[in-house]
């Protein structure tokens, strides 16, 4: 499957905007929903989001060793928050 989409937005709206990709995933994927993905843009738990940003860092890099810390600490994110969508978003672009 590929799939391509142009998504604007600020800085401020980074969440909103992993809601509206994550959406637009699922729609090219499986078909159009009723609904949209929602998914919590904070972590109920501080530790799973400390472990997200520093997956976000390693991401950022985008050199080998850097993406494979990055699925490390989005997993370990994942781990320690199963509902928190923007480490699964993160995780994708892996």
């Amino acid at each position: 499957v590929e799939w391509a989409g142009t998504f604007a937005g600020s800085d401020r709206e980074k969440f909103e905007l992993h809601e509206q990709v994550a959406t637009a995933i699922r729609d090219a994927v499986i078909g159009e929903q009723d609904e949209s993905v929602s998914a919590p843009s904070q972590s109920a738990s501080s530790e799973a989001y400390d472990k997200y940003l520093l997956g976000q860092f390693y991401l950022a890099k985008r050199d080998r060793a850097s993406l494979d810390q990055a699925i490390v600490y989005l997993d370990e994110a994942i781990a320690l928050d199963r509902n928190y969508g923007p480490a699964y978003l993160d995780l994708a672009y892996t």
